[in-house]
């Protein structure tokens, strides 16, 4: 069997940042951001971010009791912006939409043992390519400073085993292996 999807997403981000500050009897007398006036008090952005996504996939059934199938995705992630607040700096910084490509053949298979005595197994082996992922930032010299970046990109390649063993009725053993390189 065939599947087939596509889909189009479209995000509007804003944000907004104000840091009036008040003397000791709790009245703001100032604004946190250098070279504006209290009664400007902010920092804004607006961004408009969109992307098209899918789903690939083909499957073949082996007889009744084995799947093999092959299939490729693509993810988004929403872009944004990360505010600042730290005593050094103020401001709003924008990222990007994080994008991802993934790659996966697998197999799945039922097995009769004999009697009640059944055994499940899946394996896959896919690949994960990323663009611009967003990571937490933060500055050592003040832990208070975090923004949100984009790393340019990165590539995950990896397996997965399953087995589920039900040697008796009311009995069910599960084992898992998953390995990244």
């Amino acid at each position: 069997s065939l599947t087939a999807d596509i889909r189009y997403t479209g995000d509007q981000r804003g944000a907004n940042l104000s840091r009036p500050y008040t003397d000791a009897t709790g009245v703001f007398v100032g604004c946190g951001f250098a070279g504006f006036s209290l009664a400007n008090c902010n920092i804004g952005g607006h961004k408009n971010f969109s992307a098209f996504t899918y789903t690939l996939a083909a499957d073949y059934k082996i007889g009744s009791k084995t799947l093999v199938y092959v299939t490729t995705r693509r993810g988004y992630r929403s872009g944004g912006f990360s505010s600042t607040q730290s005593s050094g700096s103020a401001g709003l910084t924008p990222f990007q939409p994080e994008q991802l490509t993934d790659y996966e053949v697998g197999a799945k298979r039922d097995w009769r043992l004999g009697g009640d005595a059944a055994l499940r197994t899946n394996l896959a082996i896919y690949r994960q390519n990323y663009s611009n992922i967003q990571r937490l930032a933060v500055n050592p010299n003040d832990v208070t400073d975090q923004v949100i970046i984009n790393v340019p990109r990165a590539n995950v390649t990896g397996g997965e085993f399953e087995a589920t063993l039900v040697p008796v009725k009311g009995l069910t053993l599960t084992y898992s292996y998953a390995r990244v390189v």
